[in-house]
């Protein structure tokens, strides 16, 4: 139950949060569908865990200057066992991460 509990418990989190990518911008203080949150107990059988594999990422810019961030994830697509890029995932660091 590894996003599930660790998620909510531990990292004191709500879920995942899911925007579209070309117009998922942030505007502070407006709602917009286009950012989804998605928490463990909205999807049965999935929400537990995901396998994902890193499949490309982008160089950071500013304080991410020189690291590998964001990272391009895949899931393995069970009828033809090939890769299908799902979302890019940020590293969730600090900024005294980058810093030292």
């Amino acid at each position: 139950n590894a996003l599930g509990t660790r998620a909510d418990t531990q990292l004191q989190a709500e879920g995942l949060m899911i925007k579209h990518l070309e117009e998922g911008g942030y505007t502070p203080g407006k709602r917009s569908d286009m950012w989804l949150k998605v928490k463990k107990d909205y999807v049965e059988g999935v929400a537990d865990s995901l396998d994902l594999i890193p499949i490309g990422a982008w160089y950071g810019s500013g304080r991410k200057a020189g690291w590998l961030s964001p990272w391009l994830m895949a899931s393995v697509d069970r009828d033809t066992g090939e890769l299908q890029s799902l979302c890019r995932c940020m590293s969730g660091f600090t900024d005294n991460f980058y810093k030292d």
